[in-house]
């Protein structure tokens, strides 16, 4: 496998910062995968459409 996707449903900022976001650009980063995906699904969204440090975050994964 190469492409791994990351479903992200939680509203939890420090969720967002220090799991998804941490595990997303590491996985890229030490090319633990060739793609990764995160899927921004459900209150996740709001998050992210109103937070402009998880913005910042995502935009680096």
């Amino acid at each position: 496998m190469n492409t791994l996707n990351i479903l992200w449903t939680s509203d939890n900022k420090d969720t967002a910062i220090n799991m998804i976001a941490m595990y997303a650009i590491n996985a890229k980063k030490e090319r633990w995968w060739q793609h990764v995906n995160v899927i921004i699904w459900g209150a996740s969204a709001k998050l992210v459409a109103h937070d402009n440090q998880v913005k910042q975050k995502l935009r680096k994964c």
